[in-house]
């Protein structure tokens, strides 16, 4: 079966970037929902450092840094995803950059949690993000992945290999 190429004389698909927008606001609804409205597992007492990778709109370091006075640090992939909308208040303890998480990291003081989530598409070298996560949390501190499960499971056994 051969590989269907693209006709150069069609435009481009491109995603809606409003639709994308609304997509990751969303995607952190149903994560705050599944965590029982926590933005963070792990054990925390007023961390003063906070880094989130992958930040998307930007929404869950507006929330967690909205409820104190911890410098929050969003880690985003590009200017375009951060939220765009008018009416959102980003508190002043939060703080965006726009850099590659899989490039080094150049930050000068280590942080209270590293904050990684809904990145399992997106990372090429997992060890070295994970390494980065960890070089860059403080002694004591936390590096928290959360994300989806892409290998399908059943409770009850009847999703096998020659099944699934």
């Amino acid at each position: 079966m051969a590989a269907q190429q693209r006709n150069p004389n069609e435009p481009a698909i491109e995603a809606d970037p409003e639709a994308e927008l609304d997509r990751l606001d969303l995607t952190h609804q149903k994560f705050r929902i599944l965590l029982d409205q926590k933005l963070l597992l792990c054990p925390w007492n007023n961390p003063s450092r906070v880094l989130d990778i992958g930040t998307g709109t930007g929404i869950w370091a507006i929330e967690l840094g909205s409820d104190a006075t911890r410098l929050v640090r969003p880690f985003a992939p590009s200017q375009s995803s951060l939220s765009s909308d008018p009416t959102c208040r980003v508190p002043p303890n939060v703080k965006f950059e726009v850099d590659d998480c899989e490039e080094p990291w150049t930050f000068r003081e280590p942080f209270d949690i590293v904050h990684v989530r809904y990145l399992a598409a997106s990372i090429k070298d997992w060890p070295k993000l994970v390494s980065q996560a960890f070089n860059a949390t403080k002694p004591g501190g936390y590096a928290e992945f959360q994300d989806y499960d892409f290998e399908y499971h059943s409770d009850d056994g009847t999703l096998t290999d020659d099944r699934a």
